[in-house]
């Protein structure tokens, strides 16, 4: 459901503009907004988030279409990242009192026979936080919370809506599409669209722009682990 309330008649541009029904179903007329971002991760909401606090007057719409808190990857920062997350989005106190430092990376080298433990590997690492500072994030916690910033800011939030049937402006023309609730939908323009909604890739899929790198001979392996002991008090 949206994070501000879209009962009865709505507001527009000095106007009011009622929605009619069809049974439980509600269709509402064509809303404009500046800036609509689809997609609600940490890039639109980031996104959002510095259009609201840079351009204050600008009518921003964001579209996410489920608010379930999920396990990502990405939750360790780099110094540049959170450079831009304390200067730029001036989350410095919230990041502190809601998420944890980061320390650095540490290195284990093993024998040359790779067969020492890990207690007896040689360590590369820091043991104070680095003079620049960075963070590890809870994704879901710093989504969720993000979102409710943004919808205090005045961001048109809507977590469980979906968009679809984009229709993209040429030559600097108005951008149509719609968004559809649990109960009602809406017809939206917006001068700007940005696709945040990552691997499905909304518009470079309808435009054809996605181009598969088949030479990318790379893997990662993720995951979370309880019951893990405590490196430091290994021995």
């Amino acid at each position: 459901m949206s994070v501000r309330s879209l009962t009865g008649a709505q507001h527009i541009s000095g106007t009011w503009r009622a929605h009619s029904g069809v049974g439980s179903f509600q269709r509402f007329m064509t809303r404009p907004y500046d800036v609509a971002i689809i997609g609600g991760g940490l890039a639109g909401n980031l996104l959002a988030r510095q259009l609201s606090r840079e351009v204050p007057d600008a009518r921003v719409l964001l579209v996410e279409k489920t608010g379930e808190p999920r396990w990502k990857v990405g939750e360790s920062t780099v110094e540049i990242a959170a450079h831009y997350l304390l200067r730029r989005q001036g989350l410095g106190t919230y990041l502190y009192d809601r998420h944890l430092p980061k320390n650095g990376l540490r290195f284990f080298f093993d024998t040359p026979e790779k067969d020492a433990p890990l207690t007896r590997m040689s360590e590369v690492g820091t043991d104070r936080p680095p003079p620049t500072p960075s963070f590890q994030l809870d994704r879901a916690r710093f989504e969720a919370d993000l979102r409710e910033m943004n919808a205090a800011a005045g961001v048109d939030v809507r977590v469980g809506w979906t968009a679809r049937e984009l229709d993209l402006g040429e030559g600097g023309g108005v951008h149509r599409f719609t968004i559809r609730g649990p109960e009602s939908e809406e017809a939206v323009e917006a001068r700007w669209v940005v696709d945040c909604t990552g691997r499905a890739s909304m518009i470079a899929r309808q435009k054809d722009l996605r181009v598969d790198v088949e030479d990318h001979a790379l893997s990662a392996v993720w995951g979370r682990f309880t019951g893990v002991q405590d490196i430091d008090q290994a021995g």
